[in-house]
Protein backbone atom coordinates (compact mmCIF):
# COMPACT_ATOMS: atom_id res chain seq x y z
CA UNK A 1 0.00 0.00 0.00
CA UNK A 2 2.81 2.51 0.82
CA UNK A 3 4.57 1.70 -2.31
CA UNK A 4 1.22 2.49 -4.40
CA UNK A 5 0.94 5.58 -2.36
CA UNK A 6 4.09 6.55 -2.95
CA UNK A 7 3.76 5.97 -6.94
CA UNK A 8 0.78 7.51 -7.09
CA UNK A 9 1.85 10.73 -5.59
CA UNK A 10 5.56 10.55 -7.95
CA UNK A 11 3.46 10.41 -10.91
CA UNK A 12 1.11 13.21 -9.85
CA UNK A 13 4.20 15.40 -8.41
CA UNK A 14 5.94 14.69 -11.97
CA UNK A 15 2.96 15.02 -14.26
CA UNK A 16 2.75 18.53 -12.61
CA UNK A 17 6.21 19.71 -12.54
CA UNK A 18 8.15 18.40 -14.79
CA UNK A 19 8.09 20.91 -17.52
CA UNK A 20 10.92 22.57 -14.98
CA UNK A 21 13.76 20.25 -15.33
CA UNK A 22 17.01 20.97 -14.65
CA UNK A 23 18.74 22.56 -17.46
CA UNK A 24 21.62 19.29 -17.46
CA UNK A 25 18.76 16.66 -18.22
CA UNK A 26 18.38 18.16 -21.37
CA UNK A 27 22.31 17.88 -22.16
CA UNK A 28 21.70 13.74 -21.84
CA UNK A 29 18.83 14.45 -24.46
CA UNK A 30 20.26 15.58 -27.04
CA UNK A 31 23.24 13.67 -27.02
CA UNK A 32 21.03 10.60 -26.49
CA UNK A 33 19.41 11.64 -29.37
CA UNK A 34 22.12 11.54 -31.25
CA UNK A 35 23.45 8.24 -30.68
CA UNK A 36 19.60 6.82 -31.10
CA UNK A 37 19.32 8.54 -34.88
CA UNK A 38 23.08 8.55 -36.15
CA UNK A 39 24.89 6.52 -33.48
CA UNK A 40 27.37 8.93 -32.71
CA UNK A 41 27.35 9.72 -28.67
CA UNK A 42 28.04 13.24 -28.94
CA UNK A 43 26.61 16.49 -28.50
CA UNK A 44 27.69 17.92 -32.15
CA UNK A 45 28.00 15.68 -34.04
CA UNK A 46 31.02 14.56 -35.60
CA UNK A 47 32.67 16.51 -32.06
CA UNK A 48 33.53 13.32 -30.16
CA UNK A 49 33.72 14.70 -26.57
CA UNK A 50 32.69 12.73 -23.91
CA UNK A 51 30.31 15.34 -22.28
CA UNK A 52 27.72 13.03 -20.27
CA UNK A 53 29.42 12.15 -17.00
CA UNK A 54 26.15 9.02 -17.27
CA UNK A 55 27.06 6.68 -19.99
CA UNK A 56 24.42 4.27 -18.87
CA UNK A 57 22.04 7.34 -18.75
CA UNK A 58 22.89 7.95 -22.04
CA UNK A 59 22.72 4.66 -23.43
CA UNK A 60 19.18 3.76 -21.47
CA UNK A 61 17.70 7.24 -23.37
CA UNK A 62 18.85 6.08 -26.46
CA UNK A 63 17.00 2.61 -26.17
CA UNK A 64 13.92 4.87 -24.89
CA UNK A 65 14.31 6.92 -27.82
CA UNK A 66 14.70 3.97 -30.57
CA UNK A 67 11.55 1.93 -29.21
CA UNK A 68 9.22 5.24 -28.76
CA UNK A 69 10.34 5.95 -32.21
CA UNK A 70 9.04 9.51 -33.39
CA UNK A 71 6.55 9.80 -29.64
CA UNK A 72 9.82 10.80 -28.24
CA UNK A 73 10.43 13.73 -30.35
CA UNK A 74 7.20 15.57 -28.66
CA UNK A 75 7.52 13.50 -25.40
CA UNK A 76 10.44 12.41 -24.15
CA UNK A 77 10.72 14.37 -21.62
CA UNK A 78 7.02 13.29 -20.11
CA UNK A 79 8.22 10.07 -20.75
CA UNK A 80 11.56 10.59 -18.77
CA UNK A 81 9.01 12.16 -16.24
CA UNK A 82 7.12 8.68 -16.02
CA UNK A 83 10.49 6.36 -15.63
CA UNK A 84 11.79 8.71 -13.09
CA UNK A 85 8.41 8.32 -10.99
CA UNK A 86 8.47 4.82 -10.88
CA UNK A 87 12.20 4.37 -10.20
CA UNK A 88 12.15 7.22 -7.62
CA UNK A 89 9.16 5.07 -6.02
CA UNK A 90 11.05 1.77 -6.04
CA UNK A 91 14.37 3.66 -5.13
CA UNK A 92 12.54 4.09 -2.27
CA UNK A 93 10.80 0.47 -1.10
CA UNK A 94 14.52 -0.86 -1.57
CA UNK A 95 16.18 1.46 1.09
CA UNK A 96 13.65 1.23 3.37
CA UNK A 97 13.19 -2.51 3.19
CA UNK A 98 16.90 -2.54 3.86
CA UNK A 99 16.67 -0.35 6.78
CA UNK A 100 13.80 -2.83 7.80
CA UNK A 101 16.39 -5.13 8.04
CA UNK A 102 19.05 -3.56 10.27
CA UNK A 103 16.78 -2.34 13.08
CA UNK A 104 15.82 -4.08 16.20
CA UNK A 105 12.26 -5.42 14.99
CA UNK A 106 10.48 -3.50 17.60
CA UNK A 107 10.72 -0.30 16.00
CA UNK A 108 10.43 -1.89 12.68
CA UNK A 109 6.92 0.21 11.97
CA UNK A 110 8.00 4.12 12.73
CA UNK A 111 11.90 4.40 11.44
CA UNK A 112 11.09 2.52 8.44
CA UNK A 113 7.70 4.94 7.69
CA UNK A 114 10.05 8.31 8.32
CA UNK A 115 13.15 7.48 6.15
CA UNK A 116 10.67 6.42 3.22
CA UNK A 117 9.32 9.99 3.14
CA UNK A 118 13.01 10.97 3.86
CA UNK A 119 13.92 9.29 0.72
CA UNK A 120 10.96 10.98 -1.61
CA UNK A 121 11.95 14.19 -0.19
CA UNK A 122 15.71 14.07 -1.09
CA UNK A 123 15.42 12.85 -4.20
CA UNK A 124 12.12 14.15 -5.44
CA UNK A 125 13.47 17.18 -6.78
CA UNK A 126 16.04 15.80 -8.80
CA UNK A 127 13.91 13.12 -10.09
CA UNK A 128 11.05 15.99 -11.31
CA UNK A 129 14.50 17.68 -13.08
CA UNK A 130 14.68 14.39 -14.93
CA UNK A 131 18.26 13.79 -13.88
CA UNK A 132 19.80 9.91 -13.66
CA UNK A 133 20.17 10.22 -9.42
CA UNK A 134 17.66 8.36 -8.91
CA UNK A 135 18.38 5.47 -11.24
CA UNK A 136 21.87 5.50 -9.81
CA UNK A 137 20.21 5.21 -6.36
CA UNK A 138 17.69 2.32 -7.41
CA UNK A 139 20.72 0.03 -8.51
CA UNK A 140 22.77 0.95 -5.71
CA UNK A 141 19.45 -0.27 -3.32
CA UNK A 142 19.50 -3.34 -5.36
CA UNK A 143 23.10 -3.95 -4.64
CA UNK A 144 22.93 -3.31 -1.25
CA UNK A 145 20.24 -5.53 -0.40
CA UNK A 146 21.80 -7.80 -2.31
CA UNK A 147 25.30 -7.56 -0.21
CA UNK A 148 23.26 -8.11 3.12
CA UNK A 149 22.29 -11.06 2.18
CA UNK A 150 25.82 -11.91 1.16
CA UNK A 151 24.87 -12.38 -2.56
CA UNK A 152 28.18 -11.70 -4.98
CA UNK A 153 25.55 -10.46 -7.39
CA UNK A 154 25.52 -7.41 -5.42
CA UNK A 155 29.09 -5.91 -7.15
CA UNK A 156 27.20 -6.21 -10.63
CA UNK A 157 24.82 -3.79 -9.42
CA UNK A 158 26.95 -1.59 -7.53
CA UNK A 159 29.96 -1.17 -10.68
CA UNK A 160 27.24 -0.67 -12.95
CA UNK A 161 26.29 1.94 -10.93
CA UNK A 162 29.25 3.92 -11.51
CA UNK A 163 28.71 4.48 -14.68
CA UNK A 164 25.50 6.27 -13.70
CA UNK A 165 26.78 8.61 -11.63
CA UNK A 166 30.47 8.66 -10.79
CA UNK A 167 30.41 9.55 -6.86
CA UNK A 168 28.85 5.84 -6.63
CA UNK A 169 32.74 4.40 -7.20
CA UNK A 170 33.21 5.41 -3.44
CA UNK A 171 30.43 2.98 -2.32
CA UNK A 172 31.55 0.52 -4.63
CA UNK A 173 34.90 0.62 -3.12
CA UNK A 174 32.85 0.15 0.67
CA UNK A 175 30.99 -2.47 -0.57
CA UNK A 176 34.01 -4.67 -1.99
CA UNK A 177 36.04 -4.08 1.23
CA UNK A 178 33.07 -5.23 2.95
CA UNK A 179 31.60 -8.50 1.11
CA UNK A 180 35.73 -9.09 0.90
CA UNK A 181 37.29 -8.42 4.52
CA UNK A 182 33.76 -8.65 6.42
CA UNK A 183 31.47 -10.93 4.38
CA UNK A 184 34.57 -13.46 3.49
CA UNK A 185 33.38 -13.60 -0.21
CA UNK A 186 35.39 -15.27 -2.82
CA UNK A 187 37.49 -12.71 -4.20
CA UNK A 188 36.97 -14.34 -7.98
CA UNK A 189 33.19 -14.10 -7.51
CA UNK A 190 33.51 -10.64 -6.45
CA UNK A 191 35.27 -9.80 -9.53
CA UNK A 192 33.89 -11.65 -11.74
CA UNK A 193 30.45 -9.51 -10.92
CA UNK A 194 32.19 -6.67 -10.67
CA UNK A 195 33.83 -6.95 -14.13
CA UNK A 196 30.34 -7.85 -15.77
CA UNK A 197 28.59 -4.99 -14.30
CA UNK A 198 31.44 -2.43 -15.16
CA UNK A 199 32.36 -4.00 -19.01
CA UNK A 200 29.70 -3.38 -21.22
CA UNK A 201 29.87 0.83 -20.28
CA UNK A 202 33.96 0.49 -20.39
CA UNK A 203 33.77 -1.04 -23.53
CA UNK A 204 31.54 1.86 -25.06
CA UNK A 205 33.62 4.71 -23.31
CA UNK A 206 36.74 3.71 -24.84
CA UNK A 207 35.35 2.91 -28.65
CA UNK A 208 33.49 6.35 -28.95
CA UNK A 209 35.63 8.26 -27.00
CA UNK A 210 39.27 6.25 -25.96
CA UNK A 211 38.68 7.87 -22.52
CA UNK A 212 36.86 6.94 -19.05
CA UNK A 213 37.02 10.46 -17.98
CA UNK A 214 33.94 13.02 -19.03
CA UNK A 215 35.58 16.01 -20.33
CA UNK A 216 32.98 17.67 -17.91
CA UNK A 217 35.16 16.76 -14.91
CA UNK A 218 38.12 18.67 -16.52
CA UNK A 219 35.97 21.14 -17.14
CA UNK A 220 34.27 21.94 -13.80
CA UNK A 221 37.79 21.99 -12.69
CA UNK A 222 39.46 24.05 -14.66
CA UNK A 223 36.21 26.86 -15.17
CA UNK A 224 35.04 26.82 -11.00
CA UNK A 225 36.84 27.92 -8.13
CA UNK A 226 34.77 27.15 -5.07
CA UNK A 227 35.03 27.87 -1.61
CA UNK A 228 35.26 24.70 0.40
CA UNK A 229 33.32 26.37 3.06
CA UNK A 230 30.93 27.70 0.09
CA UNK A 231 30.80 23.88 -1.12
CA UNK A 232 29.86 22.97 3.19
CA UNK A 233 26.93 25.58 3.50
CA UNK A 234 25.68 24.13 0.04
CA UNK A 235 25.59 20.63 1.10
CA UNK A 236 23.82 22.14 4.97
CA UNK A 237 21.16 23.60 3.18
CA UNK A 238 20.69 20.62 1.43
CA UNK A 239 20.20 18.61 4.30
CA UNK A 240 18.69 20.95 6.35
CA UNK A 241 16.26 22.68 3.47
CA UNK A 242 14.50 26.00 3.80
CA UNK A 243 14.94 29.05 6.22
CA UNK A 244 14.34 28.48 9.75
CA UNK A 245 13.08 31.48 11.62
CA UNK A 246 15.07 33.91 9.31
CA UNK A 247 16.21 34.70 5.46
CA UNK A 248 18.35 31.78 4.31
CA UNK A 249 21.34 34.52 3.41
CA UNK A 250 22.05 35.45 6.97
CA UNK A 251 25.44 34.70 8.59
CA UNK A 252 23.81 33.24 12.14
CA UNK A 253 21.38 30.88 9.68
CA UNK A 254 24.26 29.66 7.96
CA UNK A 255 26.56 28.67 11.42
CA UNK A 256 23.69 26.98 12.74
CA UNK A 257 22.81 24.85 9.56
CA UNK A 258 26.64 23.70 9.69
CA UNK A 259 26.78 23.02 13.03
CA UNK A 260 23.70 21.04 13.36
CA UNK A 261 24.90 18.85 10.29
CA UNK A 262 28.42 18.16 11.48
CA UNK A 263 27.00 17.27 14.94
CA UNK A 264 24.75 14.70 13.48
CA UNK A 265 27.33 13.27 11.26
CA UNK A 266 29.46 13.25 14.68
CA UNK A 267 26.68 11.79 16.54
CA UNK A 268 25.61 9.16 13.94
CA UNK A 269 29.63 8.06 13.91
CA UNK A 270 29.67 7.74 17.63
CA UNK A 271 26.62 5.87 17.99
CA UNK A 272 27.70 3.46 15.15
CA UNK A 273 31.08 2.67 16.91
CA UNK A 274 28.89 2.73 19.97
CA UNK A 275 26.46 -0.18 18.50
CA UNK A 276 29.68 -2.37 17.20
CA UNK A 277 31.71 -2.37 19.96
CA UNK A 278 28.83 -3.46 22.50
CA UNK A 279 27.06 -5.77 20.17
CA UNK A 280 27.66 -9.56 21.39
CA UNK A 281 25.20 -11.36 18.84
CA UNK A 282 26.67 -11.72 15.39
CA UNK A 283 23.76 -10.40 13.79
CA UNK A 284 23.79 -6.74 15.57
CA UNK A 285 27.53 -6.60 14.67
CA UNK A 286 26.80 -7.20 11.12
CA UNK A 287 24.10 -4.45 11.09
CA UNK A 288 26.26 -2.15 12.93
CA UNK A 289 28.64 -2.85 10.15
CA UNK A 290 25.66 -1.93 7.32
CA UNK A 291 26.08 1.12 9.30
CA UNK A 292 29.25 1.91 8.76
CA UNK A 293 29.49 1.15 5.45
CA UNK A 294 26.28 3.11 5.06
CA UNK A 295 27.31 6.50 6.99
CA UNK A 296 31.02 5.72 5.20
CA UNK A 297 29.36 6.20 2.27
CA UNK A 298 27.39 9.50 2.59
CA UNK A 299 30.27 11.27 4.50
CA UNK A 300 33.38 10.02 2.43
CA UNK A 301 31.07 11.68 -0.88
CA UNK A 302 30.00 14.80 0.88
CA UNK A 303 34.13 15.22 1.82
CA UNK A 304 35.16 14.40 -1.55
CA UNK A 305 32.93 17.27 -3.20
CA UNK A 306 34.90 19.85 -0.35
CA UNK A 307 37.94 18.46 -0.50
CA UNK A 308 37.78 18.90 -4.24
CA UNK A 309 36.03 22.26 -4.13
CA UNK A 310 33.03 21.28 -6.05
CA UNK A 311 30.33 22.77 -6.43
CA UNK A 312 27.11 20.73 -5.06
CA UNK A 313 24.03 21.18 -7.87
CA UNK A 314 20.61 19.35 -7.13
CA UNK A 315 21.56 16.24 -8.61
CA UNK A 316 24.18 15.69 -6.15
CA UNK A 317 22.40 15.80 -3.22
CA UNK A 318 20.54 12.21 -2.90
CA UNK A 319 23.99 10.78 -3.36
CA UNK A 320 25.53 11.86 0.21
CA UNK A 321 21.84 12.79 1.82
CA UNK A 322 20.10 9.43 1.55
CA UNK A 323 23.03 7.52 2.88
CA UNK A 324 23.62 9.64 6.19
CA UNK A 325 19.72 9.99 6.66
CA UNK A 326 19.75 6.28 6.84
CA UNK A 327 22.90 5.97 9.06
CA UNK A 328 21.46 8.75 10.94
CA UNK A 329 17.50 6.91 11.43
CA UNK A 330 19.68 3.06 11.68
CA UNK A 331 21.18 4.97 14.68
CA UNK A 332 18.53 6.36 15.77
CA UNK A 333 15.93 3.25 15.62
CA UNK A 334 19.08 0.91 17.47
CA UNK A 335 20.24 2.98 19.95
CA UNK A 336 19.43 1.53 23.50
CA UNK A 337 18.91 3.41 27.11
CA UNK A 338 16.85 6.99 27.48
CA UNK A 339 19.41 9.15 27.67
CA UNK A 340 21.24 8.05 24.20
CA UNK A 341 17.66 7.48 22.52
CA UNK A 342 16.32 11.39 23.30
CA UNK A 343 19.41 12.11 21.64
CA UNK A 344 19.73 10.27 18.71
CA UNK A 345 16.05 11.64 18.26
CA UNK A 346 17.39 15.12 18.73
CA UNK A 347 19.71 14.70 16.47
CA UNK A 348 17.45 13.18 13.60
CA UNK A 349 14.68 15.58 14.33
CA UNK A 350 15.77 18.73 12.52
CA UNK A 351 16.17 16.89 9.07
CA UNK A 352 12.85 15.54 9.22
CA UNK A 353 11.06 18.74 10.03
CA UNK A 354 13.06 20.69 6.94
CA UNK A 355 12.78 17.33 4.61
CA UNK A 356 9.40 16.91 5.20
CA UNK A 357 8.61 21.06 4.64
CA UNK A 358 10.63 20.67 2.07
CA UNK A 359 8.36 17.89 0.22
CA UNK A 360 5.25 20.23 1.14
CA UNK A 361 6.64 22.72 -0.62
CA UNK A 362 6.93 20.25 -4.08
CA UNK A 363 3.41 19.33 -3.09
CA UNK A 364 1.99 22.82 -2.68
CA UNK A 365 3.39 23.76 -6.58
CA UNK A 366 2.00 21.08 -7.95
CA UNK A 367 -1.28 21.41 -6.30
CA UNK A 368 -1.86 25.08 -5.99
CA UNK A 369 0.80 27.20 -8.65
CA UNK A 370 4.75 26.04 -10.11
CA UNK A 371 5.50 29.46 -8.09
CA UNK A 372 5.25 27.91 -5.10
CA UNK A 373 8.09 24.67 -6.25
CA UNK A 374 11.27 25.59 -5.00
CA UNK A 375 13.07 24.50 -8.64
CA UNK A 376 10.83 27.51 -9.90
CA UNK A 377 12.88 29.80 -11.34
CA UNK A 378 15.51 27.18 -12.04
CA UNK A 379 12.92 25.54 -14.17
CA UNK A 380 11.66 28.53 -15.85
CA UNK A 381 14.70 29.52 -16.89
CA UNK A 382 15.04 26.32 -18.84
CA UNK A 383 11.23 26.46 -20.46
CA UNK A 384 12.36 30.15 -21.68
CA UNK A 385 15.61 28.42 -22.97
CA UNK A 386 14.14 25.83 -24.89
CA UNK A 387 11.21 27.99 -26.42
CA UNK A 388 14.29 30.70 -27.78
CA UNK A 389 16.03 28.13 -28.78
CA UNK A 390 13.02 26.55 -31.54
CA UNK A 391 12.78 30.31 -32.30
CA UNK A 392 16.31 30.77 -33.41
CA UNK A 393 16.83 27.66 -34.93
CA UNK A 394 14.02 28.00 -37.13
CA UNK A 395 15.11 31.98 -38.31
CA UNK A 396 18.94 30.68 -37.98
CA UNK A 397 19.64 26.71 -38.96
CA UNK A 398 22.93 27.19 -39.76
CA UNK A 399 24.55 29.43 -36.90
CA UNK A 400 26.55 28.74 -35.03
CA UNK A 401 25.04 30.10 -30.89
CA UNK A 402 27.18 30.01 -28.03
CA UNK A 403 25.77 30.16 -24.49
CA UNK A 404 26.82 28.56 -21.58
CA UNK A 405 23.90 26.60 -19.92
CA UNK A 406 23.87 24.36 -23.37
CA UNK A 407 21.03 21.87 -22.18
CA UNK A 408 17.44 23.30 -23.10
CA UNK A 409 19.10 25.71 -25.40
CA UNK A 410 20.86 22.40 -26.89
CA UNK A 411 17.79 20.63 -26.98
CA UNK A 412 15.73 23.37 -28.72
CA UNK A 413 18.63 24.59 -31.29
CA UNK A 414 20.12 21.86 -33.12
CA UNK A 415 22.75 23.44 -34.97
CA UNK A 416 26.20 23.97 -33.48
CA UNK A 417 26.49 24.98 -29.97
CA UNK A 418 29.59 26.18 -28.64
CA UNK A 419 29.64 26.11 -24.77
CA UNK A 420 31.32 29.12 -23.27
CA UNK A 421 31.87 27.15 -19.96
CA UNK A 422 34.01 23.94 -21.73
CA UNK A 423 31.77 21.15 -21.01
CA UNK A 424 31.16 20.32 -24.77
CA UNK A 425 33.88 22.78 -26.30
CA UNK A 426 37.48 21.76 -24.82
CA UNK A 427 38.23 24.64 -26.81
CA UNK A 428 36.81 27.49 -24.29
CA UNK A 429 39.42 25.55 -21.96
CA UNK A 430 42.06 27.80 -23.09
CA UNK A 431 40.37 30.67 -21.78
CA UNK A 432 39.88 30.03 -18.65
CA UNK A 433 39.37 30.50 -15.45
CA UNK A 434 38.55 33.74 -16.12
CA UNK A 435 39.28 36.59 -13.40
CA UNK A 436 37.32 37.28 -10.44
CA UNK A 437 35.54 40.17 -10.09
CA UNK A 438 37.15 41.97 -13.50
CA UNK A 439 35.53 39.26 -15.69
CA UNK A 440 33.27 37.46 -13.94
CA UNK A 441 31.72 38.06 -9.84
CA UNK A 442 32.46 34.57 -8.49
CA UNK A 443 33.96 31.17 -8.93
CA UNK A 444 30.61 29.71 -9.30
CA UNK A 445 29.93 31.30 -12.52
CA UNK A 446 30.93 29.31 -16.14
CA UNK A 447 30.83 32.30 -17.52
CA UNK A 448 31.65 33.30 -21.38
CA UNK A 449 35.15 34.60 -22.18
CA UNK A 450 35.80 37.39 -24.33
CA UNK A 451 38.77 35.90 -26.10
CA UNK A 452 36.69 32.69 -26.93
CA UNK A 453 33.61 34.96 -28.58
CA UNK A 454 36.67 36.73 -30.65
CA UNK A 455 37.70 33.29 -31.59
CA UNK A 456 34.72 31.60 -32.58
CA UNK A 457 32.69 34.69 -33.41
CA UNK A 458 29.73 32.72 -33.30
CA UNK A 459 26.26 34.36 -35.24
CA UNK A 460 24.37 34.07 -32.05
CA UNK A 461 25.11 34.56 -28.05
CA UNK A 462 22.25 33.78 -25.66
CA UNK A 463 22.64 34.57 -22.58
CA UNK A 464 21.83 36.25 -18.68
CA UNK A 465 23.64 39.21 -17.80
CA UNK A 466 25.94 37.06 -15.04
CA UNK A 467 27.33 34.37 -17.48
CA UNK A 468 28.82 37.76 -19.81
CA UNK A 469 29.68 40.41 -17.64
CA UNK A 470 33.27 40.43 -19.53
CA UNK A 471 31.34 40.79 -22.92
CA UNK A 472 29.17 43.37 -21.90
CA UNK A 473 32.11 46.10 -20.96
CA UNK A 474 33.90 44.85 -23.92
CA UNK A 475 34.11 46.32 -27.69
CA UNK A 476 33.41 43.24 -28.99
CA UNK A 477 29.74 43.56 -28.47
CA UNK A 478 29.48 46.35 -30.72
CA UNK A 479 30.12 43.55 -33.53
CA UNK A 480 26.21 42.15 -32.30
CA UNK A 481 22.82 43.42 -32.32
CA UNK A 482 21.16 42.76 -28.74
CA UNK A 483 17.78 41.77 -28.33
CA UNK A 484 16.32 41.17 -24.83
CA UNK A 485 13.47 39.17 -23.75
CA UNK A 486 11.57 38.96 -20.54
CA UNK A 487 13.66 36.80 -18.05
CA UNK A 488 10.60 34.24 -17.75
CA UNK A 489 7.69 33.14 -20.09
CA UNK A 490 4.96 35.42 -20.02
CA UNK A 491 3.29 32.75 -17.89
CA UNK A 492 5.80 32.22 -15.46
CA UNK A 493 6.23 35.81 -15.14
CA UNK A 494 2.75 36.29 -13.92
CA UNK A 495 4.04 33.28 -10.99
CA UNK A 496 6.69 35.19 -9.51
CA UNK A 497 6.45 38.89 -7.53
CA UNK A 498 9.74 39.66 -8.33
CA UNK A 499 10.50 38.08 -12.19
CA UNK A 500 14.49 38.19 -12.08
CA UNK A 501 17.11 36.14 -12.10
CA UNK A 502 20.65 36.38 -11.10
CA UNK A 503 20.26 40.17 -11.16
CA UNK A 504 19.22 40.20 -14.48
CA UNK A 505 15.96 41.10 -15.95
CA UNK A 506 16.18 39.82 -19.04
CA UNK A 507 17.83 37.30 -21.27
CA UNK A 508 19.64 38.63 -23.83
CA UNK A 509 20.03 37.37 -27.31
CA UNK A 510 22.99 38.63 -29.61
CA UNK A 511 22.86 38.41 -33.29
CA UNK A 512 25.90 39.16 -35.04
CA UNK A 513 25.12 42.38 -37.41
CA UNK A 514 26.37 40.68 -40.23
CA UNK A 515 23.33 38.22 -40.23
CA UNK A 516 20.71 40.10 -37.74
CA UNK A 517 19.10 41.83 -40.14
CA UNK A 518 16.88 44.80 -40.34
Amino acid sequence: MALLAALAVMFWLHSRLFAYADDDAYIHFRIAQNLATTGQPYFNPDDAVKASSSTGWTILLALLIRAAGQAADAHLPAMIAGLNALVTAAGALLFTRLLGRLIPPAKKTIFPALFFVLYLAVTVQPSIGLMESSLALLLAGAGLNLLWARRPAALLFLSAAVFFRLELVILFGLALTTAYLWQKMPAGRLLAFSAAGALPFVLFDLYYFETLLPNTITAKAIVYAVHPLLVLRVAADSLLPGALPAAANDLWLVVVKIAVTLVAVSVTGYLIFKMNRAAADPMVRRRAQFAALMAGWGALTLAAYIANSTYIFPWYVPLYAVPLLFAMTQAAASTSGIGWRTGAALVLAPFLATQFAGLGAVMAGAAIDPGLYPAFAAGARVRHYRAVAKQLYRDYPAATLMTSEIGGLGYGFRGKIVDGAGLVSPEALRYHPMKIPQERSGGHIGAIPVGLIEEVNPEIIVSYDIFIEAFLKSPVQSRYTRRTQPVFLPDDMQRTAEPSLWGSKHLNIFIRTDVAGP
